[in-house]
């Protein structure tokens, strides 16, 4: 069949046959039809099919006729990613030519201003990003009334970004008689409910299984160690070895992973580009055009960076981390053997991956063959290096540049230029990694005095020779960074001191992630910085005080600080003293409670002075009393009777006057007693409190779950847990930094106090994670509460108060547990674990409990 017998247009029809097509592909034959029959299609097909073209063409076809008007489009296309939105109008303009169509683009990146100028002049064809659209549309800009026809592209990968409440939204938005085009590669259960609800009557289109791979691809799988390293040399051994290798895309399960390959693959001498979420847009486009260009034939990538994007020509795909999910399997290899091209899948396996290759495996329905032969090439080459590095050099290590005082001095971004230098260092082998890290400074205790050798040899070293229990610890921090802090005239005991406060000021160990380690520095910069321009003495206080003023979480702080400095325009020793005993003072808490105790003993020790006296005067009253009872008896007359009288009222006089006294102080002591008590009610309470967002902390929350289990237990009532994460969290504080990311917590902890009622509970579990505790709550309403905290947290958007600029929207994932027989408090927090990070493995944005079919239950392991 060709493509004039599919219904198409003249102006379509040479459009097409000027790019050289002839024949339609499957999904295009079967499509295309329907669509012009203004039929629902639901089009299950692989990346590489054609997929874009069977909507495309047909609707230039359809839209030949008629005219848009402002602000009203007359189709709407919906792709998760900018790349495959720009990716669908490269098709428009290529396939519409000789036709007068208004085709926009409404995607992140892009100024409103611009966009809003294009819908004002009307548009046949809208392709969006979910959460563009809805901005456009809440600022009243964009009225979808219009749309003719819907297509909703990449559905699956929509799941999987969290898009799934915004596309409900958006179709109800659109007209209800309008025709809907819905393309996905797999079909799982969520995305199956929304074609039923929102498809009338589809056509299905399907050209292959859900879930199936290209016969056009062959599959290997290769075995490895469980190293970093060592998947490393291997990989460099296939690129290598592959003769016919003219470009790849290296998929990694991790942004940090991608960006250590990558530069791990520069450093050997492959031409590589990075692709992954973290990245701005424009050098997002840049990788890909120098990838799509063949001038640099890799790609390193992540699932998320690179799914969907129409690259036509790749000749392979490497796995260099199993995907935990099967569908990802499917979708990265579809990146080759597209178009009926031949292309190679293989997969680098260790041996902790060996269940999800199982799950591939059932998924796709056919075994991933073995390809040994390159495996024992591979170990082969490893063992060697491993010989090598046992009996010969040193540990191979990652380049860092330091950046220098230059830089800083010029006024750039110092934290900027500390992440673009790189700043950690790889190291391998068993004893990479202990459970602490300490530094070792030369013996006389000062780097100032010693050669720049022998600074050179001062190194952070993990005190432990046993394997590191988290794969994920495989940084520490680079000896390069130290003559950082040399040119800052730093002694080895105030850079010990500065291990200490990353310690003492984040909770964490000086061994770290990546991208804190990045931040640290940055931070670190910053601190430096201000202790130089205020000409301050470099010593751990100071450093210390500065840290935290730019880590901006102590808003008392750096308000202090900013009003000392409008103020005089410096700090004096005094006021940094003042300011650290304040609020950064290790013994703060234990000074403000021994203060209330001491105050509480003076209190005590003159009530009871004062209730002492007035025993005594109470006594001496009494004896009064006696005798003035027996000199009445003994008086003759009325003169000693007058006496005795005078003497017994002076008595009473005397202590009506220690009665009033006594109660005077009393009521004073009682006065003092209340402020005491308030005194450490804030200091229980601040103890309990998390400052950012004031909401309990961890330590409130672990003793309310207790009683709480406790009283559930005892009286029998229902009691939920709900386990609260927020989504792509990392992203608002890597792109708009910290205090944005302040602002995200502090906009959840709002939406939980206000759905929160009566009896229960919430606090800030740790890091962007909350819990609520539901007493006398069942399963339904904490699903209802938790979907409506869900919703109140995404109906607010982040704005740029500067610029006005919408920053995008906030969305929570949550994990509902209920109270069982028997449980305890970590069993309840276990299944509600268990359900928040199904929730965030199926798609974000959601709410998973104990009785849906996603939800797995952890595996509770005890430590003998």
């Amino acid at each position: 069949m060709s493509f004039s017998n599919l219904g198409l247009s003249d102006k379509v029809l040479a459009a097409v046959a000027a790019t050289g097509y002839t024949t339609p592909t499957p999904i295009q034959e079967q499509a295309i039809p329907h669509v012009l029959d203004r039929r629902d299609v639901l089009g299950i097909a692989q990346t590489g099919t054609g997929k874009t073209a069977a909507f495309v063409l047909p609707m230039l076809t359809l839209l030949e006729k008629g005219r848009a008007r402002a602000r009203m489009p007359r189709t709407l296309i919906l792709e998760p990613t900018r790349e495959l939105a720009a990716q669908v109008k490269e098709n428009f303009d290529r396939y519409g030519v000789g036709q007068k169509l208004n085709v926009a683009l409404l995607i992140g990146g892009v100024s409103f201003g611009d966009q809003d100028a294009k819908l004002g002049r009307g548009v046949d064809v809208l392709i969006a990003t979910p959460g563009r659209l809805l901005d456009h549309t809440e600022r009243g800009k964009l009225l979808m009334t219009g749309v003719e026809l819907l297509v909703i592209d990449e559905a699956d990968r929509m799941l999987d970004m969290g898009f799934i409440p915004d596309i409900e939204r958006i179709c109800k938005l659109v007209p209800f008689t309008r025709q809907t085009l819905f393309f996905t590669a797999t079909m799982p259960a969520e995305i199956r409910r929304i074609t039923e609800t929102f498809l009338h009557n589809p056509v299905k289109v399907e050209v292959s299984k859900p879930a199936s791979t290209a016969v056009t691809v062959t599959q290997f799988q290769i075995s490895t160690g469980k190293e970093s390293h060592e998947k490393r040399e291997l990989l460099r051994q296939l690129l290598r070895d592959a003769n016919d290798l003219k470009n790849a895309i290296i998929f990694c399960n991790r942004k940090r992973e991608v960006a250590i390959l990558h530069k791990s693959l520069q450093e050997h001498g492959f031409g590589a580009a990075a692709l992954h979420g973290d990245m701005d847009q424009s050098a997002r486009m840049a990788a890909l055009e120098q990838f799509r260009k063949g001038e640099l034939p890799l790609l390193v990538a992540s699932d998320v960076a690179a799914r969907g994007l129409d690259i036509p020509e790749v000749s392979h795909v490497f796995n260099f981390d199993v995907p935990h999910h099967p569908d990802d399997y499917v979708h990265r290899i579809g990146r080759t053997g597209r178009a009926g091209r031949l292309g190679t899948a293989i997969s680098i396996v260790s041996p902790l991956d060996q269940k999800s290759i199982l799950a591939i495996e059932k998924l796709i329905g056919q075994s991933i063959p073995h390809a040994e032969g390159h495996a024992r090439t591979a170990v082969a080459s490893v063992e060697a290096d491993a010989v090598i590095a046992e009996n010969g050099p040193a540990p191979r290590k990652i380049a860092a540049r330091r950046p220098t005082l230059e830089a800083s001095r010029s006024g750039k971004d110092l934290g900027q230029a500390c992440r673009q230098a790189g700043s950690v260092t790889e190291i391998i082998g068993q004893n990479a990694c202990g459970s602490a890290a300490v530094a070792r400074p030369p013996s006389d205790g000062c780097c100032n005095a010693r050669s720049r050798r022998a600074r050179r040899s001062f190194t952070f070293t993990g005190v432990s020779a046993a394997p590191c229990p988290r794969p994920w610890v495989r940084y520490v921090y680079d000896r390069r960074r130290l003559p950082l802090l040399h040119e800052r005239n730093l002694s080895c005991g105030h850079i010990l001191e500065f291990c200490w406060l990353q310690k003492a000021a984040w909770g964490r160990t000086v061994i770290g992630l990546l991208e804190e380690h990045e931040r640290t520095l940055a931070f670190a910069e910053v601190a430096l910085g201000q202790i130089r321009s205020l000409r301050q003495s470099a010593i751990p206080r100071n450093y210390e005080i500065w840290y935290v003023y730019a880590t901006g979480y102590n808003i008392e702080l750096n308000k202090v600080i900013n009003e000392t400095l409008l103020r005089s325009g410096k700090l004096t020793e005094a006021d940094l003293e003042q300011i650290h005993d304040t609020y950064l003072s290790q013994t703060r808490m234990t000074d403000r409670i021994d203060k209330v105790g001491s105050r509480v003993i003076n209190e005590i020790d003159d009530v009871m002075g004062l209730i002492t006296d007035a025993i005594g005067m109470t006594s001496s009253f009494s004896t009064d009393l006696e005798g003035a009872t027996t000199r009445l008896q003994k008086a003759k007359d009325k003169a000693q009777i007058n006496l005795v009288i005078h003497a017994l009222v002076q008595s009473i006089r005397e202590m009506n006057l220690t009665n009033k006294a006594l109660e005077a102080r009393l009521a004073t002591s009682k006065l003092e007693i209340a402020s005491l008590q308030d005194s450490l009610e804030a200091i229980r309470t601040e103890s309990l409190t998390d400052p950012l967002t004031s909401l309990g902390n961890r330590k409130y929350f672990d003793r309310a779950l207790d009683a709480a289990v406790e009283h559930a237990q005892q009286n029998s009532e229902p009691l939920s847990l709900l386990m609260i994460d927020i989504d792509h969290f990392k992203s608002f504080n890597d792109n708009y930094g910290h205090l944005t990311g302040d602002q995200v917590l502090r906009l959840v902890a709002l939406a939980l106090k206000a759905n929160i009622k009566g009896q229960d509970l919430t606090a800030r579990y740790g890091g962007e994670e909350f819990a609520v505790i539901l007493p006398n709550t069942s399963m339904r309403q904490a699903l209802a509460v938790a979907d409506n905290i869900r919703r109140a947290v995404m109906s607010k958007q982040l704005k740029k108060k500067s610029t006005g600029e919408i920053l995008g929207r906030v969305t929570i994932s949550a994990g509902v547990s209920v109270f069982q027989s028997g449980d305890d408090a970590p069993a309840l927090i276990d299944r509600a674990d268990a359900c928040l990070y199904a929730a965030k493995r199926h798609g974000r944005n959601r709410v998973i409990c104990e009785a849906d079919p996603e939800f797995t239950p952890n595996v509770r392991i005890q430590v003998a």
